[in-house]
């Protein structure tokens, strides 16, 4: 056997462990995010970020059109990523910490 071939189940379980950061990551942000949406001392000005993103999603005029296989569901999925990183960093520093535990915030 040649030495690439014994490399290749390693890259493969490398690139898998790879994406499930990436996903825990992303769902992360969005339980960050969502938990934001929800609490009264965001405002609601920083609240139209997401609201806007999902309108964009919804409409039938996009950057890139769908019919391009591919490349017109990565403006949609950057749009997403990107709104949701607008939104945890437009919100109070203090309210968009991760929570440790599973609960929303309180509201005072």
């Amino acid at each position: 056997m040649a030495k690439g071939e014994l490399d290749q189940p390693r890259r493969g379980a490398d690139q898998e462990k790879e994406l499930l950061g990436w996903l825990k990551e992303f769902l992360s942000q969005f339980r960050v995010a969502w938990n934001l949406l929800w609490d009264s001392r965001v405002p609601l000005t920083t609240k139209l970020v997401p609201l806007l993103m999902v309108l964009y999603l919804l409409m039938p005029i996009d950057i890139i059109p769908d019919a391009l296989l591919g490349l017109g569901q990565v403006d949609d999925l950057v749009l997403v990523l990107v709104g949701l990183r607008m939104f945890i960093s437009l919100s109070p520093p203090a309210r968009a910490r991760r929570p440790r535990s599973g609960r929303r915030p309180t509201t005072r």
